[in-house]
C-alpha cells in the first residue's frame, strides 16, 4: 500500500499533526507494509513537523527537486 498525501504541507498544519502521526505509527507496526509519498512545493515541509512526527520519519525521507523542464521531465518518466 502506497499513500500518496498531496499538499503534504497542509497535514502539517493541522491541530497537532494527528492524521501524519496515525499514519505514521500504523507504518511502524512490523507486520505493515506499505509507505507514505508527500507531495508539496514547500522546501520547507519537513521543518513544519512536530518534534513527535518528524521522529517517525526519521531515516527515511527522500527528497526531490522539481524537473527542469518538459524534456527533462520525460526523461526522468521514461527512467522510473
Amino acid at each position: 500500500v502506497v499513500f500518496v498525501l498531496e499538499e503534504f504541507d497542509l497535514f502539517a498544519h493541522r491541530p497537532k499533526q494527528t492524521t501524519l502521526y496515525a499514519v505514521m505509527d500504523l507504518l511502524q507496526q512490523t507486520q505493515v507494509q506499505a509507505a507514505v509519498v508527500g507531495v508539496t512545493c514547500r522546501h520547507d515541509a519537513a521543518e513544519l513537523l512536530e518534534k513527535r512526527v518528524k521522529s517517525r520519519f526519521s531515516s527515511r525521507r527522500i527528497l526531490l527537486a522539481p524537473p527542469v523542464g518538459r524534456m527533462r521531465a520525460a526523461t526522468l518518466v521514461r527512467h522510473a
